[in-house]
């Protein structure tokens, strides 16, 4: 049957395409046509199992259903086989969207192709089409259906392109603008110029301009808007849960999107976007801090159907099933199936998907003020609860669909790595609060080198030309951070995040749960048997994971949430031991001022979520692992948090975004919230570390069985640029002095390390050795000992 077919195939070469016109009435494939195709579908219209490939729509004007078996669609006449039609039937009147998944032969050019649709039963094409070049999530049919004008539009798979949008072909070069976006001090009058001599349309509040939108017809004034209406800062429905709007005009800047169009050839370019921000100089809190412009049409921000920002119709929904009750919206109902519903999610930006995804222009700008890059990207609504804030957090998405270049063309950390993906941060849990708490603890707890953390930087965020709040710049869990972070191809990392995989999906959980089961399920007070687990998760990562969220009391932590995990197998690099390491985020739930009153509370093990998980009980059945948790307890709690370390750290923060938490708190909380509010949040704060040495180490004591005394120990070095010292597993640095408390049940190992042009000369104090590394007994209470640099 195969060579049949193929033998068939061959007579297509010979044959003209076949028009339905030159067609027997009776011959129902020949009026089938290809009547839409969609190459570039990003997520313009999914194929039912959740995924976007590129799709071919065949259209039947007939009477009768017709089967297409023996028909194939390809985009080259030589070789017409290339996708098979067996099995489709297109319906009397009506359509069949083929899709062509990423494996399929056929596969269609977004810069442009040609494809026909072959008949092998009679040796004929039916229909061939030259697609042109495609936008994402557009399509290229027929006007009407089955006749013969074309034209971009709309995407209308399965269904009559009669009601498609046309749109216009992106042919004309851009408009040009006199001046860039950026920060001025006086008023400007901008002038935009055409290339080709077409007319310019713009918009100023953030939609993207067409044919309809304002003609340019003169300089355009531009100057501080602020005292003008909110136009978003005033919005209702940013919130299903919270009324406040401000009573004040919020900052603002110029946004300006304008494009080149001619009506007569329906040809538009692309839209340009600039932000102007005017008498800036005067407003010190920005003073300093870098600044993000980020502009969307409105409509795909608070659109009731397609918005992803506004509470739109799925509060419209928990209102209709159940949400109002007695004109009074509830905080929750239970519906008729048992299912709870929960007023704060009742939003639109509860929804998830790359449908969900927007187009945006973002302009970002240094801590000078200097404009550093203008680009598009895609966003999306980031975060778990916090969607249902009225101050949102984003992730940016830098791809190819969008154009521009293929990473973010900023350093914005200074170390010269460039990011595909960033968050734009609200605060997390902590966005009524101390915003920098997450960013602030992870940067704190980044000396423990085993546990990885994604940096952050603070940011002014515009949306729409309104001020929208305080950000954080923050990386992002994924393949991309693994490579960066550690030096690795993106492809060979493996990611877990809440408990779910974020590259190879069936590849990575397989390894995963391989690591949980035979942690979990082998007895490990064995050493055999620790060895294997020592194999498959890097010990002092899990442990100094488990350590840093114990001290910081975080009540929000488990291995399903807010724990992520990273592995590979590259060869030649330190990791390729294919050992699983921890992550750090998250951190909103931590550092309460009632975590450190132990009266009437469990021990960790009864109450900490990641004591409770069953690997890592299992692992806490082993002495020597118990013992190593306890010694690295007490190195985090007398370095990395320890309150000389974090409260001038914690000031110098507070310093950095206090003015703008305030503004920030008065423009989505609280209009009455000042300084004092900030200054009380921060001592609370800094109280919770002033105390919590103490309590946490009591309840180490009381978890683990500790029964020695608190000893307190002593160690400086004669020439702190002599060299380095290290105890336990924290590095002290160049250490003048130091001091620390540990319990006398284990000894402490101290070392240290002469710097280039010294030699170590041995131990003093309590202490006499000339060993560079020493085991010190804690049993006869406290030690001094000094290091001895000497010149070589």
């Amino acid at each position: 049957m195969r060579k049949e077919i193929i033998q068939k195939i061959a007579l297509l070469f010979a044959f003209p395409i076949l028009t339905a016109a030159g067609l027997s009435d009776n011959f129902g494939k020949g009026h089938v046509v290809i009547n839409e195709i969609c190459s570039n579908n990003f997520a313009a219209q999914s194929d039912g199992s959740e995924g976007y490939p590129d799709c071919i729509e065949l259209y039947n004007p007939g009477e009768e259903a017709v089967s297409m078996d023996g028909c194939f669609l390809t985009d080259d006449r030589k070789v017409a086989d290339k996708f098979s039609l067996e099995g489709i039937s297109v319906p009397a009147g009506g359509y069949a969207a083929v899709w062509l998944p990423k494996e399929s032969e056929l596969r269609i050019s977004k810069d442009g192709d040609q494809i026909f649709l072959a008949d092998a039963e009679r040796g004929v094409f039916l229909d061939q089409i030259v697609v042109p070049s495609l936008s994402y999530d557009t399509s290229y049919g027929r006007v009407q259906d089955g006749k013969d004008k074309w034209s971009v539009m709309g995407t209308t798979l399965g269904r009559s392109n009669e009601g498609a949008e046309i749109l216009p072909a992106k042919a004309l070069e851009e408009p040009i603008f006199e001046y860039p976006g950026g920060f001025y001090e006086e008023d400007l009058e901008l002038r935009l110029f055409s290339p080709d001599g077409e007319k310019i349309y713009y918009t100023l509040d953030g939609s993207e301009p067409t044919g309809d939108s304002l003609l340019y017809e003169g300089a355009i004034r531009i100057a501080d808007n602020t005292q003008e209406e909110n136009r978003y800062a005033g919005r209702t429905d940013l919130t299903p849960t919270k009324d406040y709007v401000p009573d004040f005009p919020v900052d603002k800047a110029v946004v300006v999107r304008a494009v080149c169009y001619n009506s007569a050839a329906n040809q538009i370019s692309d839209i340009v976007t600039e932000t102007f921000f005017v008498g800036y100089g005067e407003k010190e809190e920005y003073d300093q801090m870098a600044v993000m412009s980020l502009v969307a049409d409105p409509e795909d921000l608070f659109d009731a159907k397609s918005g992803i920002y506004g509470n739109g119709i799925k509060y419209e929904e928990y209102l209709a099933n159940g949400g109002l009750k007695d004109g009074e919206v509830l905080n929750n109902y239970t519906d008729a199936d048992g299912r709870e519903w929960h007023r704060y999610m009742a939003s639109n930006a509860f929804y998830t998907g790359k449908e969900w995804e927007k187009k945006a222009s973002v302009s970002y700008f240094d801590e000078t003020h200097s404009h550093c890059f203008t680009q598009d990207v895609g966003i999306r609504i980031a975060g778990n609860s916090t969607r249902g804030f009225p101050q949102k957090s984003f992730n940016l998405f830098v791809r190819d669909i969008y154009g521009g270049d293929e990473k973010l063309p900023e350093d914005f950390f200074d170390d010269g790595v460039l990011y595909s993906s960033i968050k734009m941060r609200n605060g997390g849990g902590n966005a009524e609060g101390i915003k920098f708490l997450d960013a602030f603890l992870e940067e704190a707890a980044s000396e423990r080198q085993s546990v990885a953390i994604q940096r952050g930087k603070p940011c002014v965020l515009f949306l729409n030309g309104e001020y929208w709040g305080i950000y954080s710049i923050r990386e992002r869990y994924n393949a991309e951070y693994i490579g960066n972070r550690f030096h690795l191809n993106n492809d060979e990392a493996m990611v877990v995040k809440a408990g779910n995989p974020i590259t190879k999906p069936d590849e990575t959980m397989e390894a995963y749960q391989y690591m949980l089961d035979v942690i979990t399920e082998c007895d490990l007070t064995y050493e055999d048997t620790y060895a294997l687990a020592e194999g498959l998760v890097d010990i002092q990562s899990l442990i100094d994971y488990c350590c840093i969220n114990l001290y910081l009391a975080n009540q929000d932590v488990g291995f399903g949430y807010n724990t992520a995990l990273w592995r590979t197998v590259q060869e030649g690099t330190p990791y390729s031991d294919g050992k699983w390491r921890f992550m750090l985020y998250d951190l909103d739930e931590c550092a309460r001022k009632e975590s450190n009153t132990l009266e009437g509370r469990e021990n960790w093990a009864q109450e900490n979520a990641l004591l409770g998980e069953p690997m890592v009980k299992s692992l806490l059945e082993n002495e020597g692992f118990r013992r190593r948790f306890s010694i690295s307890f007490m190195d985090i709690a007398n370095t990395t948090f320890s309150y000389e370390r974090i409260h001038p750290m914690l000031a110098e923060w507070g310093d950095v975004y206090g003015v703008q938490i305030v503004k920030d708190h008065q423009r989505f909380f609280d209009a009455a919230y000042d300084w004092n509010d900030f200054g009380a949040e921060m001592e609370q704060l800094d109280d919770f570390f002033k105390k919590r040495f103490d309590a946490a180490m009591e309840s180490l004591a009381d978890t683990f069985g500790l029964s020695g005394n608190l000893v307190r120990i002593n160690i400086s070095s004669n020439i702190p640029e002599g060299g380095t010292i290290r105890i336990n597993t924290a590095e002290l640095g160049n250490c003048s002095a130091w001091e620390g408390r540990y319990y006398s049940d284990f000894p402490i190992s101290v070392s240290a390390n002469a710097a280039e042009g010294y030699h170590f000369a041995g131990w003093r104090g309590d202490i006499e050795s000339a060993e560079g590394e020493v085991s010190v007994s804690l049993e006869n209470g406290d030690v001094t000992m000094q290091a001895w640099f000497e010149q070589d």
